[in-house]
């Protein structure tokens, strides 16, 4: 079976190894990783959620049953359960999403502290998903 946690951290791996090049050239990928590792760390620490007497195993479960027309986008679906039931870190996860979207869809240009911020953000969401 597909195991979210271990995703995750081999993502988060990968940000490290990007990170400790050390000459910034991947700093877009830096900050790809460390959205995508705690994408799969939050939806591991997430699911299985119950649900109004309902019990979702996965994240594709929840989002096909409460979205059967696909109206959200799955990331949209994500940071709304990130913002109810992980609010502690969904400013964070939120940056890392905006700052992603922006280092694969506008520029790869990215700044090194903006890639140390996403690395720093993407180890505060790593202490609160993974027991």
């Amino acid at each position: 079976m597909y195991n979210k946690k271990l995703h995750g951290l081999h993502n988060s791996k990968a940000c490290e190894l990007l990170i400790q090049s050390g000459d910034g050239e991947f700093n877009d990928w830096v900050v790809t990783t460390a959205f995508y590792s705690a994408l799969h760390l939050v939806h591991h620490h997430l699911f299985p959620l119950l649900v109004f007497r309902r019990m979702y195993k996965t994240f594709d479960s929840y989002y096909n049953n409460q979205y059967p027309e696909q109206e959200l986008p799955k990331h949209t679906v994500t940071k709304d359960l990130v913002f109810e039931y992980l609010f502690v870190i969904s400013s964070k996860y939120n940056w890392l999403f905006k700052e992603c979207y922006n280092a694969r869809y506008r520029s790869y240009h990215i700044d090194g502290a903006v890639a140390k911020t996403a690395k720093g953000y993407l180890e505060e969401i790593k202490s609160l998903t993974i027991e």
